[in-house]
């Protein structure tokens, strides 16, 4: 028995259960792979890495990459009417702006993009053909799959991405991202100051949470000193909004991004668009609004009301409430996952039913819901199955700089060694510290964490909820990495980063464990990436056959006789988003989605459409190849009485190459 049980957990952990070793090679080509090193590794010697604070260089600073595209961005048009003749309120009208071509001319001395206005934006610069950088026009509606993507309404300012570049040809639903509830009025209101600690941490007033403010007219909009001056509600740019009512987040973008939208459908008849309400930033609110029925009323009918004043636009909502229990990026406002999940199911319940009778049964309804097991378990999908269109698995930021131990952040597989196991105790919690059941029973943090990752959170879904069918699951694709900048580990362990340990650095702009990034600390968009790290020089570049997931190892010269520093960086690439369409595959899913718009060159989500077998709109399907500088391997050679993976075997190829032949993929 014991036997049959270790050759079963082997074949999990590999990713490879259900599925015959020549079925994974359909489509596939490896050339050439030789074990080079490897490196056996117990449970015990993984991670144990002393810290230490390291004084960077005072360039250690995010690069602000955006590449050779075109770049699109809104800009004072500087038009005023009769009645503000001393144009008092200038810029704070949204029609006051428009989209034009923009020229990089540089970054400021905050380290903000500075652009020069060329001409405004006509049709032949947009994407939505799926025609600019890497993108290929694909026969997006082919496979009857999902090809989701959201568009973030904040790429009009600095990133000069707005919607005018979605490639809406090779999307079946554009998720736009996001709507605010507005919550100023009652005694305990949360004033959506998780904007603040997201933008001004060191506790003070952020702009976003001013904009957010006027936006549900109740306070002055700022203007671009930041100094609060404009009075939308007199202006008539916005209403006065009530407690948890829906509104524009940022009221200068929506109706450019809106306008957009409309005529994307107009071109495009097929694509869907959700209007998506919350996120990581917007959804304090949440924790109160389900609590009453009369405040799930007011936000239910504000979201009718929402669709009905953009006539023509939405085909469905998306709830994105991060998250149900807690552990969201502001504290103390869960009631509890059992209490959460409760109030979640009467919120879809009661908007699902309201949705039907304005709109029709055919009026789309989904959630974004996190890949944890725990916070899974904070929600009911059982009693949700009929209510909900479709379900979007966060299938990433699993891991990150918000702490030293590193890991994939959007892997298939977990690792079943990695240091992060031996940090973590106790039963799993929510934030309140209410045990976690799963079936009725406890688990360990570790154990819990032995299920972070994509393959994990299919898996969760179909044991918590059996009744809430795999054909309306999402998986997520990440178009962006999470890492660090000095990941300490032991000599000895290699490339092998899930063993060693991120580590504090400093210098006279910031602070933190995370990597340079594009435009956070932390996180770099795929374009930057694919830019530096793969399509050139490939020295530094990884992939994970067992984790299913590309990253970047590149040493730093801090090193001593025992330890290796080194710059990581974990991410999606085309490779790993073709692994993910082998679990559509497997679990009959309803197909992918990506996080986010801005981020990607075309590449991911080209990998996205073939990874669900659409062909190229010209005929024929997409082929690419990538070459790494090795493939890591993960093996489990020993178990502990539990059951538990104890000792593996960590091994690195010599350099290879990854063919994909979309044709072979899809016999």
């Amino acid at each position: 028995m014991e036997s049959v049980m270790t050759s079963l957990i082997s074949t999990f952990l590999s990713g490879k259960h259900l599925t015959p070793a020549s079925t994974l090679l359909i489509g596939l080509c490896l050339l050439p792979t030789s074990k080079n090193y490897a490196v056996e590794i117990s449970q015990q010697m993984s991670g144990n890495i002393s810290s230490q604070q390291i004084s960077a260089p005072w360039n250690l600073i995010s690069s602000k990459y955006t590449g050779e595209r075109v770049h699109l961005k809104l800009f004072y048009d500087w038009v005023w009417d009769n009645n503000d003749p001393d144009r008092n309120f200038a810029g704070f009208r949204p029609a006051d702006y428009n989209i034009y071509v923009a020229k990089r001319t540089g970054v400021d001395w905050k380290n903000e993009i500075q652009y020069q206005k060329q001409r405004k934006a006509t049709d032949s610069d947009t994407n939505w053909g799926a025609n600019k950088e890497h993108h290929r026009p694909f026969d997006v509606t082919s496979s009857g799959k999902i090809v989701g993507l959201y568009m973030g309404e904040w790429g009009v300012w600095e990133r000069a991405f707005p919607a005018e570049l979605i490639a809406a040809n090779n999307i079946t639903h554009l998720f736009y991202s996001f709507a605010a509830i507005c919550d100023y009025d009652r005694p305990d209101a949360t004033k959506n100051d998780g904007l603040n600690r997201e933008f001004s941490p060191d506790g003070g007033v952020s702009r976003s949470w001013k904009v957010m403010r006027a936006s549900c007219g109740k306070g002055l909009a700022p203007d671009v000193n930041n100094n609060e001056r404009g009075d939308l509600v007199k202006l008539g740019v916005v209403e006065r909004n009530g407690d948890f009512e829906v509104s524009e987040y940022d009221y200068i973008a929506v109706p450019h991004s809106v306008a957009a939208i409309k005529k994307i459908k107009q071109r495009f008849p097929h694509l869907k668009a959700m209007l998506s309400i919350g996120g990581w930033t917007l959804s304090d609110p949440f924790y109160d609004m389900v609590t009453k029925p009369e405040w799930r009323q007011t936000f239910v009918e504000s979201v009718i009301a929402f669709i009905a004043r953009h006539d023509n636009v939405f085909d469905g909502v998306d709830i994105d409430w991060e998250f149900p229990g807690g552990s969201g990026l502001s504290p103390d406002l869960t009631k509890g996952y059992v209490q959460d999940r409760e109030n979640f199911t009467a919120l879809i319940k009661l908007l699902r039913t309201r949705l039907t009778a304005e709109y029709g049964a055919d009026f789309e309804l989904s959630a974004a819901l996190s890949a944890s097991p725990a916070k899974l378990a904070a929600v009911d999908l059982n009693a949700l199955r009929d209510e909900f269109t479709f379900i979007n698995l966060m299938t990433y930021d699993l891991y990150g700089a918000w702490a030293k131990d590193p890991s994939h952040h959007a892997a298939i597989n977990a690792k079943p060694v990695m240091g992060t196991y031996n940090s973590l105790s106790g039963l799993a919690t929510d934030e309140l510290g209410n045990p976690v059941l799963f079936n009725g029973k406890t688990r360990t943090n570790s154990e819990v964490a032995r299920g972070f990752s994509t393959r994990g959170a299919i898996e969760t879904v179909r044991s918590l909820y059996p009744d809430f069918p795999t054909n309306k699951l999402v998986i997520g694709v990440a178009s962006y990495s999470r890492g660090w900048e000095y990941l300490k580990n032991k000599k000895a362990y290699g490339k092998f980063f899930w063993h060693g340990q991120a580590q504090n650095w400093r210098n006279s702009r910031g602070s933190g464990l995370g990597a340079a990034g594009t435009f956070q600390f932390g996180v770099s968009d795929f374009r930057d990436i694919y830019d530096h790290f793969m399509k050139g020089n490939t020295s530094y570049l990884y992939y994970d056959t067992q984790a299913e997931s590309a990253y970047i190892w590149k040493p730093h010269t801090i090193n001593d006789a025992t330890y290796q520093f080194a710059k990581v960086e974990t991410f999606d690439s085309p490779r790993s988003v073709i692994a993910k369409g082998e679990l559509v595959k497997e679990y009959n899913l309803a197909g992918l989605f990506m996080w986010e718009a801005q981020t990607d060159n075309g590449l991911i989500l080209n990998a996205m459409n073939a990874a669900v077998c659409n062909p190229l709109k010209s005929g024929g399907f997409y082929q690419f190849s990538q070459h790494y500088a090795g493939e890591s391997n993960t093996v489990v050679t020993q178990w502990d009485k539990n059951g538990t993976p104890a000792v593996v075997e960590e091994s690195m190829s010599s350099p290879s190459t990854y063919s994909f032949d979309g044709a072979e993929f899809c016999k």
